[in-house]
């Protein structure tokens, strides 16, 4: 199964898994396989991403007041 997975590791490498901090998180990564979508779920996944505007300090909403805040941001 190594050599499916790198082919040329030896029995005798360490081969961090990026994103898994523990055994759980190996096998939740593996059992996530097996989902299977059926096209509905597809579709929605496949649906163009509408972006929203910025809220916040990193906005730079300009005179705009900040979210949750009545007055606009002092400069």
């Amino acid at each position: 199964m190594m050599d499916d997975l790198c082919p040329g590791a030896t029995a005798n490498v360490s081969l961090p898994i990026v994103g898994c901090s523990s055994p759980e998180r190996v096998e939740q990564a593996a059992a996530a396989l097996n989902i299977h979508l059926d096209q509905s779920d597809i579709d929605y996944l496949e649906e163009p991403y509408n972006a929203h505007e910025l809220v916040g300090p990193h906005a730079r909403p300009g005179d705009k007041p900040l979210a949750g805040t009545t007055t606009p941001p002092s400069r």
